[in-house]
């Protein structure tokens, strides 16, 4: 409690969903501990009693902003004079020290000013012949190094502690023994150079063994690096989603085909970079007037409609809803006889509108799988509704296997689509997303220009490379969109104004004033909060050409049908110019802004251009 607390405490996740009582609303910092009583004393004045030892250097808080620190030690139940004059105003007669200057002493010198070493283990055998094997190892890594070092003594021969001292002697290496077993043919001397030299030798293999095993390599140098390091055989061929799934593979149309679902579509538009196939075109929307926007706008070249789970969630009547929960909880629940016919009929609607135009309709799941969120998806609606789609985009591992076994279980031929959540950030992880049948992939918003453009070199999925169309999933990159900063249990309305039951826009602003759009999705009492800027690449063509993904994404989350239309015009705009400008709608700049989805105010490239910090 003395590093840090807010002054309390809650039974957090265990016993409810989410509440008041799990947040520290009045103070967000550090509320110290219990130090010192004020009371009155003689002739008006304070009297100030120590209710723990207290030690030089530590801080009391008097007031909010107004600290003072202790220049003397203080026992326990000691008066305590402070160097800052006038009257002390705590709450309820108690100051509180926020700074235990001791404890922190001893931390700094336990495990922040000490070294750190790996623990390793050494056997050093020597030969009657002179000749030295020591053999290090640290957790599964070992190594052997063999030295000439030894001949007969003339004198005094070498004795075990002698031998032991000097190896011991780690120096400035990251290592140190915890363990070494010596093994000396009798007789020998060993000189302390060549002692030396074994254990620099011994070291420094074993440092770059280890380093070798988790060295990050470029792609092309990947395979020479590593042989050299480990002397290891290296296959550098791609991840193929035949060994990992079994699936039919095709070679001639740069997707995949048996039960992940056939991602095989004629381009229809999008981004033409010279000899290469267009990138299609995504649109992700999360409200009815997001939709409307867009089928509005004129727009012809989309491959796939992304619906939020959102949309549909408050199509269904609330008694449904709730029955629904009550039934994933394992409750015994009567059918209604109307199963919310209306609802029903808007979401086929809804289907059949962007059907007509020759789209695919994805359906955006849940940000979690959790009850509330399989009680929505196994619901009468959705059961009618999930077989017309032709995708999932999914977020999670646990959905990634529960729409895995509803597509095997339905016999479907529904595309499964990763989202960014579900990290493609090396082939390996490309590889297993492939295997669990994931179709789709959305290229990493952690990896810059420069690392995805290493990633498609070392065969992403989807990228154009040579060997594409061999089972490798397709690419999909997000241009636009609100980038999500954190999916909460904890609702900011609730917390903040109480439940109303209806999804809506909040702000939090933090102590630069910048606003924050939390999105409240209420069907499922969860929060999305999402950066205070929108994420634009539509004008990075140069870029996105050398990527050439299979798709890019339009993403919109809280903006609205105005908005959306704004925006939807300007990406399209950008998105067909030959040449890209650098500058978005006058706004060389990325700085913050206040108002959401203005497309006339900052954007961000996010990590494309700098990369993690």
């Amino acid at each position: 409690l003395d590093l840090y607390n807010r002054g309390g405490f809650s039974g957090g996740y265990y016993h409810s969903h989410n509440g008041r009582s799990m947040m520290a609303l009045h103070r967000p910092n550090h509320m110290g501990t219990e130090a010192v009583r004020v009371s009155a004393g003689k002739g008006g004045r304070q009297a100030l009693t120590a209710l723990e030892p207290l030690g030089k250097g530590d801080v009391l808080e008097l007031s909010p902003g107004r600290e003072v620190t202790l220049g003397e030690s203080v026992e326990k139940g000691r008066s305590v004079r402070l160097s800052s004059p006038g009257m002390v105003r705590a709450a309820n007669g108690i100051l509180y020290r926020t700074k235990n200057a001791g404890l922190l002493r001893r931390l700094e010198e336990q495990y922040l000013n000490r070294e750190l070493r790996e623990k390793i283990k050494g056997e050093l055998t020597v030969f009657d012949d002179g000749r030295a094997v020591l053999r290090l190892s640290c957790a599964e890594t070992s190594v052997e190094c063999v030295r000439q070092i030894g001949e007969a003594a003339q004198n005094q021969p070498a004795t075990s502690d002698f031998v032991r001292r000097q190896m011991l002697k780690t120096g400035n290496t990251p290592f140190e023994f915890e363990e070494l077993k010596l093994s000396l043919a009798d007789g020998l001397f060993l000189p302390v150079a060549e002692l030396n030299e074994l254990r620099r030798t011994g070291l420094e293999l074993l440092r770059r063994e280890l380093l070798a095993r988790t060295r990050r390599c470029r792609p092309l140098d990947a395979a020479a690096d590593l042989k050299s390091h480990s002397g290891a055989e290296v296959r550098t061929d791609r991840i193929s989603m035949e060994s990992h799934a079994g699936a039919e593979v095709r070679t001639d149309r740069g997707g995949m085909e048996g039960s992940a679902g056939a991602e095989v579509r004629k381009d229809k538009g999008g981004m033409e970079s010279g000899g290469r196939a267009a990138a299609r075109l995504n649109i992700l929307v999360t409200t009815e007037e997001q939709l409307e926007a867009v089928l509005a706008s004129g727009i012809q070249e989309v491959d796939t409609i992304y619906l939020d789970s959102l949309l549909f969630a408050l199509l269904q009547p609330s008694e449904e809803r709730r029955r629904g929960e009550r039934e994933a909880a394992g409750e015994n629940v009567r059918q209604s006889q109307e199963p919310g016919r209306r609802a029903e009929q808007k979401a086929g609607d809804i289907l059949e509108r962007i059907k007509r135009r020759g789209w695919r309709c994805f359906l955006n799941c849940p940000e979690v799988l959790r009850e509330r969120e399989r009680a929505f998806l196994t619901s009468a609606m959705m059961r009618r509704r999930m077989p017309e789609m032709d995708g999932f985009l999914l977020h999670t591992v646990d959905e990634l296997a529960f729409f895995r076994d509803y597509i095997q279980e339905n016999g479907l031929s529904a595309v499964l689509a990763a989202d960014e959540n579900l990290y493609a950030y090396n082939r390996r992880a490309a590889g297993f997303l492939s295997g669990c049948k994931a179709a789709r992939i959305t290229l990493p918003a952690e990896l810059n220009f420069r690392e995805l453009l290493e990633l498609k070199q070392a065969g992403l999925p989807g990228s154009g490379t040579e060997g594409t169309g061999t089972g490798y999933a397709q690419s999909e990159l997000v241009v636009y969109g609100y980038q999500a900063l954190m999916h909460s249990a904890q609702c900011v309305k609730k917390n903040t104004e109480g439940c109303s039951g209806t999804p809506g826009i909040t702000y939090l602003k933090d102590r630069k004033n910048v606003c924050f759009p939390v999105l409240n999705r209420c069907p499922f009492c969860t929060n999305t909060i999402y950066n205070s800027v929108p994420l634009m690449l539509c004008d990075c063509r140069r870029e996105l050409e050398q990527l050439s993904p299979s798709f890019v994404r339009l993403a919109f989350t809280v903006e609205s049908g105005e908005e959306t239309a704004r925006i939807l015009a300007l990406c399209r705009e950008l998105l067909d110019r030959e040449e890209e400008t650098g500058n978005v709608g006058g706004q060389g700049g990325m700085e913050g802004r206040q108002s959401a989805g203005n497309p006339g105010n900052a954007w961000t490239r996010g990590h494309f251009k700098r990369g993690v910090e």
